[in-house]
């Protein structure tokens, strides 16, 4: 068994360790070359978002020169990447209008942030880690940073994290792993497992929306943590 990179963390879906490919080729200067005598050809790539300019970018490494990127949207690259100021006496309180957050399996799109000097936030804002009110059926409730949810949501909350330590059992016998297991062992180098464990639930979910699978997972007859309140 090889581990995986440290800083690599290989994508369920792909199970290709981009990381270590990236950093590895990072030392050659290009992900890619023109063989030698080749006729450069024109290359049109449509959208200005990161993927569309990380594309040109590496395009123009590998030795082509001609790179149109067509882009609907003439003030702004980006593509669902928005960050947004609303009071400019205020510059360190930023509303992301698009996309908000990344997992760590993102290793490419890190590598690249990392590579152009742009910044990350480690830890994201989540319910718990910092002080957040939440809003049900028309009522607020406080959950103070580092506490304990209030009272209504301990179910869901001790639910959810059983579910992430411990998988679940569906009503058909269908045993889905915990991601806790799955994540061990895309960081160890098993991918074989975790490809075992992943396609169960490829298999059981392959035709459901994501709500309809957590209904399923938390109505089923043994419920992560037992249903119980506490």
């Amino acid at each position: 068994m090889n581990p995986i990179h440290p800083h690599a963390f290989p994508y369920i879906d792909t199970l290709f360790d981009y990381g270590s490919f990236l950093a590895r080729v990072a030392e050659k200067g290009s992900i890619g070359h023109l063989p030698a005598g080749e006729t450069a050809p024109s290359v049109a790539i449509i959208g200005a978002g990161l993927s569309g300019l990380i594309a040109a970018r590496e395009l123009l490494r590998a030795g082509v020169t001609q790179v149109t990127i067509y882009e609907a949207e003439p003030q702004r690259h980006g593509g669902r990447l928005l960050s947004q100021r609303f009071d400019e006496a205020l510059p360190e309180y930023i509303a992301e209008m698009g996309a908000m957050r990344f997992p760590p399996t993102e290793v490419g799109l890190f590598h690249y942030l990392a590579y152009y000097g742009i910044d990350t936030a480690s830890v994201f804002p989540d319910p718990g880690v910092v002080d957040t009110e939440i809003h049900y059926q028309g009522e607020a409730y406080r959950w103070q940073a580092g506490m304990p949810p209030p009272a209504l949501f301990r179910r869901v909350d001790r639910g959810w994290k059983a579910f992430l330590q411990q998988g679940v059992t569906l009503d058909d016998g269908t045993r889905l792993p915990s991601a806790a297991s799955l994540t061990r062992a895309l960081r160890e180098g098993r991918l074989a497992d975790a490809k075992e464990g992943w396609q169960c639930y490829l298999d059981a979910f392959g035709d459901s929306c994501f709500y309809s699978s957590l209904v399923r997972i938390f109505t089923c007859q043994q419920p992560p943590a037992g249903g119980a309140l506490a």
